[in-house]
């Protein structure tokens, strides 16, 4: 079972105003996280918010909704809220709330390579950098709680890098960070470029 913890409960420090909320075509940054997430394979969603404008939105009933009261220890206690509200067994992929290109079809991949190299950390790389969702297995969930401040999945990344399997992806947008006004604007031209392709 994978369990897909999205990471939402952030500041947008960055961008001076909550970043999630903000519009991206005709939908917000987040809603496009969310869709994405409910599309995929995923066992499991778990939604870590701080914003409550964000349970106003109309979200898909297999969401489930956790508040983060301690959002400002950092990303580390996203990441524990979710784990301590997933089923004990589960694997976790980690999505975080501020990338809306990270598509369905990305998550699936992940998550087939995971089921054919079970017991990995899966991570992704976009045109060589590394990225984002991974997915790190349920062995390592003592290490994901003991984490602090704004660590990450990366820390265990770096520690255990002899079990990982590194995904290739040809596009580096994909991986985007919306996390100021240049990000937002290279994610608005992207998406218009991409729904005029698609309309092709």
């Amino acid at each position: 079972m994978i369990t897909g913890i999205i990471l939402a409960s952030g500041f947008s420090t960055r961008m001076n105003k909550d970043k999630l909320m903000m519009k991206l075509g005709n939908e917000f940054i987040i809603e496009f996280v969310l869709k994405n997430a409910v599309n995929s394979k995923l066992d499991d969603l778990i939604l870590i918010y701080r914003n409550n404008d964000i349970t106003k939105l109309s979200l898909n009933p297999e969401i489930r909704l956790v508040y983060n009261g301690e959002a400002y220890h950092g990303q580390s206690e996203s990441i524990k809220v979710g784990i301590l509200n997933a089923q004990e067994n589960s694997d976790y992929l980690f999505l975080l709330g501020d990338q809306p290109f990270v598509f369905s079809s990305i998550i699936d991949r992940i998550i087939y390579e995971y089921n054919i190299n079970k017991g990995k950390i899966i991570v992704p790389y976009y045109v060589g950098q590394r990225g984002n969702p991974v997915i790190i297995p349920n062995e390592y969930r003592n290490e994901l709680l003991s984490l602090s401040g704004d660590e990450g999945a990366r820390k265990i990344i770096h520690k255990y890098k002899e079990r990982v399997k590194k995904i290739e992806f040809d596009n580096n947008m994909y991986n985007l960070d919306i996390d100021n006004a240049k990000d937002y604007e290279q994610a608005k031209k992207f998406l218009y470029n991409f729904n005029n392709e698609e309309s092709l």
